[in-house]
């Protein structure tokens, strides 16, 4: 019933079903929830918390969050690194004052090492969730840019991309206007050489507000 409900439910993910999804996974939860958390429970488990962050509403996040540490917890404690990891990546973001998701990204960073593709992946991720928890922007572009830094080195412009976009989401929460411009051009050339149109209408719709909140409207205009 387990691997079935399993099974189901990841293609429902897969799908973007994700009440459907939900429903999979929390009978697959349910009918083992008194049992010992193994490896086919963590794979259950992290695909509920992929299901509860994309249904739940903002109030009950942390039940999505609840979900993923508890993967988290199983696969660390294994040494299952690359799939600890992928938990810990999942873009779960929560409010101000509501720290969770960065203290588990940090508990995946001491995992891998600290110079590597994962440890700049994980730092993109936590960059961002340490500002929108916490508000602290120095910590998280110091984040960002270790990121970046890691991108460049290893040639990655996917992480390199990645890094750009959230360290301008971040410039312009924080009213760092110019800053965030910046940052959302250099994205903007990276994800059209990435053939990224997603990535890229992102970094033009940041761009358009940062650039309205300055007072160019023409230069607004031209993004959105």
């Amino acid at each position: 019933l387990v691997r079935c409900c399993r099974v189901a439910g990841e293609q429902a993910l897969d799908a973007h079903a994700y009440e459907e999804a939900l429903e999979h996974f929390w009978r697959a939860l349910t009918s083992r929830e008194r049992e010992v958390v193994d490896a086919e429970m963590a794979g259950v488990l992290f695909g509920l918390g992929h299901a509860q962050a994309a249904t739940l509403e903002q109030h009950r996040r942390r039940e999505a969050l609840s979900s993923l540490v508890r993967a988290f917890d199983y696969y660390a404690e294994v040494g299952d690194v690359p799939r600890a990891v992928a938990v810990a990546e999942y873009p779960l973001t929560l409010g101000l004052g509501d720290p969770g998701m960065a203290q588990l990204i940090e508990r995946a960073l001491a995992l891998v090492p600290p110079d590597s593709l994962e440890a700049g992946r994980l730092m993109c991720r936590y960059g961002l969730s340490l500002y929108l928890e916490t508000g602290d922007y120095e910590a998280a572009q110091e984040s960002l840019g270790r990121a970046l830094a890691i991108g460049r080195h290893e040639r990655d412009a996917v992480l390199e991309l990645s890094a750009l976009a959230d360290a301008a989401h971040v410039d312009w929460d924080a009213s760092r206007s110019q800053e965030s411009i910046d940052k959302n051009l250099r994205a903007i050339e990276l994800a059209r050489s990435l053939n990224d149109p997603g990535a890229e209408a992102s970094a033009h719709a940041f761009a358009a507000v940062a650039l309205m909140s300055i007072g160019d409207l023409k230069g607004s205009w031209t993004h959105t």
